[in-house]
């Protein structure tokens, strides 16, 4: 029951809808009366994302502290399982909320944990988050040249999850706010070869090539051939013939 709470709080969440933050509530509830661990951290992960999505480019007041203590008690339960994977998760949402809350120095120790994490599970699309946030946080703290290293790396990455086939959504979404970041920094991008169709090849006719001295040969027209009147039409010309030939005999002794 706990679970269905958490799993229809997730998808009112990602539809933006209020009565989200009760079903998850509601899951974290029964989960602690249950004393599920883990599935009490996947519903404090809910709870953290509901609050950090509730706003597109920032987040404040005790919305802020709200998403903060989520993600942390969600981390707390994944480092006492050795859940790794989970760990870096939350320092990636711990960093992106307090760089969506205007705090980028704080942010950045929690994305290289989470960098760190996502090397070592070799999670490149963890790492790829990761990376995007820290190179924002690094250029609000005049960094820029950390921040450009960061870019060569998500770069790298995305070439390396393009041969992994993720989905085109998700390399949508890493080329985009890799190209932001760029502009940000004033780094140029690299080019993207243009997918063109090979053109199509004009067999040229060959002509004769001309030699010294000697004149090329002239084209040979096809004669024409007369055409043969048929049988039937040439006797019909005989008849005639005949019938008219006593007539101009007549005609000419008169005259």
């Amino acid at each position: 029951m706990a679970k269905l709470y958490n799993s229809w709080g997730e998808c009112l969440n990602n539809l933006k809808r209020k009565e989200a933050l009760d079903k998850i509530q509601e899951s974290i509830k029964i989960k602690k009366q249950l004393d599920d661990r883990r599935g009490l951290a996947m519903s404090y992960g809910t709870l953290g994302r509901y609050y950090y999505y509730k706003y597109a480019d920032r987040i404040t007041g005790h919305d802020k502290q709200k998403a903060l203590k989520a993600f942390e008690n969600d981390l707390e339960i994944c480092e006492e399982l050795f859940d790794d994977a989970n760990a870096c998760k939350m320092h990636s949402f711990i960093g992106a909320t307090h760089l969506k809350a205007g705090e980028p120095r704080e942010a950045v120790p929690h994305l290289e944990k989470s960098i760190r994490l996502a090397e070592v599970l070799e999670s490149r699309v963890d790492e790829s988050h990761a990376r995007l946030s820290l190179g924002k946080a690094l250029m609000k703290v005049d960094r820029r040249d950390s921040a450009a290293a960061q870019v060569k790396k998500i770069r790298s990455l995305i070439q390396e999850l393009e041969q992994e086939e993720q989905p085109q959504s998700a390399l949508d979404f890493f080329r985009c706010e890799l190209d932001l970041l760029q502009a940000s920094l004033n780094v140029p991008g690299e080019s993207r070869p243009n997918k063109e169709t090979p053109s199509k090849t004009v067999a040229r006719k060959k002509t004769p090539r001309k030699v010294a001295g000697k004149k090329a040969p002239a084209k040979k027209t096809p004669k024409k051939r007369a055409r043969k009147a048929p049988k039937k039409a040439a006797k019909k010309a005989q008849k005639k013939a005949a019938k008219t030939a006593p007539k101009k005999a007549a005609k000419k002794k008169r005259t």
